[in-house]
């Protein structure tokens, strides 16, 4: 027979059962929207510094002539259509902490739809990454900011590849289901 004091411990006992099974859900949320922050900024960073080594003309024509193997002469044209213009810089920071920003909103609603437009997204800054660190010595020996931009893209790298073996974990997805 029920008394009053079962049904309390029942309603006790069902309250934490859907408390646990909260925070169970939502660690994998809280862990991709963590990693969906650092990643943005990560990448923003690395964009910048490898956008403003790329504003500089004598790096613009050492990259141009190693991406060459010396098959080709590179010219001042060629050069002048590498560089950076001026609102590069800002304008590809904007953009990567905006969809850093979408990406970060969607994990918070849970929108099933982040994990494959992050997954496109963070798996163009991957590549992107991969891409700029083949540059890497020319980067160090540009001096100055070179070598911590090296690290910022790196990072980068590094950061991209967490968030897509995160936001394809399983526990990832069950999160998203609910």
């Amino acid at each position: 027979m029920h008394t009053p004091d079962d049904a309390a411990a029942d309603a006790d006992d069902a309250a934490a059962r859907a408390a646990l099974h909260d925070r169970v859900v939502r660690r994998p949320l809280r862990r991709l929207l963590t990693l969906t922050a650092v990643t943005g900024a990560l990448s923003a960073l690395g964009t910048a510094g490898v956008l403003a080594l790329q504003g500089a003309p004598g790096y613009a024509r050492a990259v141009l002539e190693a991406r060459s193997w010396g098959q080709a002469a590179v010219t001042d044209a060629d050069v002048a259509s590498f560089l950076t213009p001026p609102w590069g810089v800002p304008a590809a920071v904007l953009g990567v902490l905006a969809v850093a920003a979408l990406l970060m909103l969607g994990v918070a609603r849970r929108v099933r739809a982040v994990r494959p437009v992050g997954t496109v997204a963070v798996g163009l800054g991957l590549l992107s990454a991969a891409f700029w660190m083949v540059d890497g010595g020319r980067m160090v020996a540009a001096g100055g900011a070179g070598p911590v931009v090296l690290a910022a893209v790196v990072a980068m790298f590094v950061a991209c590849a967490v968030w897509l073996l995160t936001a394809h974990l399983r526990a990832t997805r069950d999160a998203f289901d609910g």
